[in-house]
């Protein structure tokens, strides 16, 4: 690999970690209000969109690749808050269902129209020629991504 090669890939990684932090600070943003971290934020949306009638703390472990604890301290604060409510599971009473709150429903029945907003306040910007371009050089970013060429690996011992 020559040396502009290695130039434009790590402004290619500088770029796209730009982008990916201020996408990530306009979403924590839109968050501030309901005073919800990103996390506290994936598991409700996992619940409301997947699983409306809740689930129990391992299976959200496992549908969100967390470990349980990290799952029930999430699950721990939610509550408090008032976003979920524990409840007793009909087929085994000796396990909880973790399940939305009026609360929560009501913010992700917004949510699309929040996340209109978002979007046309950000990429919105872009022309139309832009948009596809951008697009089209992401998709063959993808693809090269999805099957990297094999690097050989000299190690020293």
């Amino acid at each position: 690999m020559d040396d502009a090669t290695v130039d434009y890939a790590q402004e290619i990684i500088t770029v796209l970690n730009a982008a990916q932090n201020a996408i990530h600070l306009r979403f924590h943003s839109i968050l501030e209000p309901y005073r919800l971290t990103v996390a506290q934020y994936k598991v409700l949306e996992h619940l409301f969109w997947h699983h409306p009638n809740g689930l129990g703390i391992k299976e959200l472990s496992d549908h969100l690749g967390l470990a349980k604890s990290t799952i029930s301290g999430i699950v721990d604060r939610v509550e408090r808050d008032g976003w979920v409510r524990r409840e007793p599971n009909p087929e085994d009473a000796r396990k909880i269902t973790v399940q939305l709150t009026q609360k929560s429903v009501d913010v992700f029945e917004r949510i699309p129209k929040d996340r209109e907003e978002f979007w046309r306040a950000t990429i919105g910007k872009l022309s139309s020629d832009e948009w596809e371009t951008l697009l089209e050089l992401l998709r063959k970013l993808e693809k090269v991504m999805e099957k990297p060429p094999e690097i050989e690996h000299h190690f020293t011992m």
